[in-house]
């Protein structure tokens, strides 16, 4: 490992929360394999269609009708929220993705 690259490695500067777990974006860009809104809509197409993202995806109509009872009504959290965060946990395929997960909800 060359000294730059182990500084990098040690970088106060690293990516913290959510852009630290950004699917390898930031790596595409640098390398040149997106350069524009075209190559940003396919990568983002692919990765809802076989990525990560497809799960989260997922979750989102049923999060958003959840979000608009809890506006509505004034409630607290509801425990179908707590249910649908359960069940896309136990979607994770491993111990360190579940960590991200919570790491990333507590970000």
């Amino acid at each position: 490992m060359t000294s730059l690259a182990l500084l990098q490695l040690v970088s106060p500067a690293l990516p913290v929360g959510a852009f630290s777990y950004s699917e390898g974006l930031e790596v595409l860009i640098q390398n040149g394999d997106l350069n524009d809104a075209f190559d940003l809509q396919n990568w983002i197409e692919a990765e809802l269609q076989r990525g990560a993202l497809r799960l989260e995806a997922a979750a989102l109509k049923p999060l958003r009708a959840l979000f608009q009872v809890w506006e509505g009504e004034g409630l607290g959290m509801p425990s179908d929220l707590i249910s649908l965060d359960g069940w896309l946990l136990a979607l994770r395929e491993s111990a360190e993705v579940r960590a991200q997960q919570g790491q990333m909800g507590g970000s």
